[in-house]
């Protein structure tokens, strides 16, 4: 998802998005169920997955602390963990915990400003300004720091031409020999 396709900022910040690990980084094998899950609820779950009739000898053998281990994304590894749940022999968050070790998980957006939301969103107006000998001078009445992009006008197409750094209230001159139009986040540039 992109920062334009959510409906509020706070949505944003609070999206998670799972992303699928590389092959080698998901595969776990008994070591690495013992660091998830703990000692205890591990141990449950190994000598269960020895024991069962179900589960062939060569796929045991992938949990050994000296294997590499199995996918934990592969559809036979999530079949195993399905099936120790159905068994009351794993938890269905220690489940969860084990098929989640496969994804990283991330929040893009967590530090997204609301500048940034609403240009993504398209929403941000623009003040008109014509140069006079060459410069525009801008008045800023907001406290606010931000970057202002400026672009000009090619025959209906907006090109950035660059952006001024407002530090707050005061007065900015930016170089320009046409007219610009100037991102006016907070409505407070004339």
């Amino acid at each position: 998802m992109q920062l334009k396709d959510f409906a509020t900022l706070a949505d944003a910040k609070l999206y998670t998005q799972s992303t699928l690990k590389s092959s080698d980084a998901r595969m776990l094998n008994e070591r690495g169920i013992f660091s998830l899950i703990g000692l205890a609820d591990g141990e449950v779950l190994m000598q269960a997955i020895e024991g069962s009739a179900d589960i062939p000898a060569r796929v045991k053998s992938w949990f050994k602390p000296s294997e590499q281990g199995i996918d934990i994304a592969d559809p036979n590894a999530l079949g195993i963990l399905a099936g120790m749940v159905a068994a009351n022999v794993l938890t269905q968050a220690n489940s969860d915990l084990l098929s989640g070790y496969a994804y990283v998980k991330t929040q893009p957006f967590t530090n997204a400003t609301a500048y940034e939301f609403s240009r993504a969103k398209g929403t941000i107006s623009y003040l008109e300004k014509t140069p006079l000998n060459g410069y525009v001078k801008l008045t800023s009445s907001s406290s606010d720091e931000y970057l202002a992009v400026f672009y000009s006008d090619i025959q209906g197409v907006r090109v950035r031409e660059g952006s001024v750094n407002i530090k707050g209230v005061g007065e900015y001159i930016v170089r320009a020999n046409k007219p610009i139009f100037i991102e006016n986040y907070y409505n407070a540039l004339v």
